[in-house]
């Protein structure tokens, strides 16, 4: 008689049953988790009166079951392979299924039909700027005959990974309202990028935009823009007011330390001739990882 036609059911209470399927392993029941209970090897199933079934994920150890439920993962839950892959789809009308895997240290996630986004182990998504670091609140120059920090940081070692990868700095500050010559100071890895000289900047704030790009990992390129000025525009319009701008580009290929072992060190300065003659009011750092 085929088991699905009338079949006898024993209802009676039974102990914990053991069904060997070859000499690796095996299904069991038991009551409530396995876990740290049940030795098994891998590919082992156990049926729990409580409802739930786990399956073995390590060999010749008690420990190491997954509770396998309907419409749920339980943590931890671990997908194994050359290329282990996660598939999303979306039983619904419309391509918009999807998957997650990874290879090589790398995570893919990818929609059907889009272009596929990169993660690598450093934590950054490939091609997708990251703000590294930020520094918000005034900082004022001290007075007197030299350079004085207004920030200190760096790019750590092996953030600009590849070549072709690049960072962006930002900066922004103002600068008192007198008469006391003032300048602003920028150096990358050693190399002074943007020195202003001690000019009469009065009345208004300035930005300061910088570019680095990675070309091997031991030189680097940097592009650096100086803008500043108090601008306004009437309705005729006409330009009125004090305001002007000034770009400085360093674009030569100059050396650093190996990229790969060594922080990019991020230095900024002033020089004014009373506290405070020179504000920093804001540093923001972003990386881009290109592959």
């Amino acid at each position: 008689m085929a088991v699905y036609t009338n079949p006898t059911i024993d209802q009676e209470i039974t102990p914990k049953q053991l069904f060997y399927l070859d000499n690796k392993c095996a299904i069991f029941t038991c009551n409530g988790s396995p876990e740290g209970v049940i030795l098994a090897n891998t590919g082992s199933i156990a049926i729990s009166d409580n409802g739930s079934v786990y399956k073995k994920t390590t060999d010749d150890i008690n420990t190491g079951w997954i509770e396998l439920q309907s419409g749920t993962i339980t943590s931890p839950a671990v997908i194994s392979g050359t290329n282990p892959t996660l598939s999303l789809v979306d039983t619904t009308v419309g391509d918009d299924d999807g998957s997650i895997s990874m290879q090589a240290d790398v995570m893919t996630i990818t929609v059907v039909g889009g272009t596929p986004i990169l993660l690598k182990n450093t934590g950054f998504f490939v091609g997708i700027e990251k703000t590294i670091q930020t520094s918000i609140g005034a900082v004022g120059a001290n007075s007197g005959a030299g350079l004085t920090t207004m920030f200190s940081g760096n790019i750590p070692a092996g953030f600009l990974a590849s070549n072709n990868d690049y960072a962006i700095i930002l900066l922004g500050g103002t600068f008192a309202v007198n008469d006391n010559d003032k300048r602003v100071q920028v150096t990358i890895g050693g190399t002074v990028l943007l020195n202003t000289a001690l000019l009469d900047f009065d009345t208004f704030g300035y930005s300061i935009i910088c570019v680095i790009g990675r070309i091997d990992a031991t030189h680097i390129t940097g592009n650096i823009a100086f803008l500043g000025g108090n601008v306004s525009i009437s309705s005729v319009p006409t330009t009125v007011s004090n305001g002007w701008a000034s770009i400085t580009a360093n674009s030569p290929t100059f050396v650093v330390a190996d990229l790969a072992a060594n922080a990019l060190a991020i230095l900024v300065e002033s020089q004014g001739t009373a506290n405070n003659d020179v504000l920093l009011n804001d540093v923001i750092i972003k990386v881009c990882q290109m592959s």
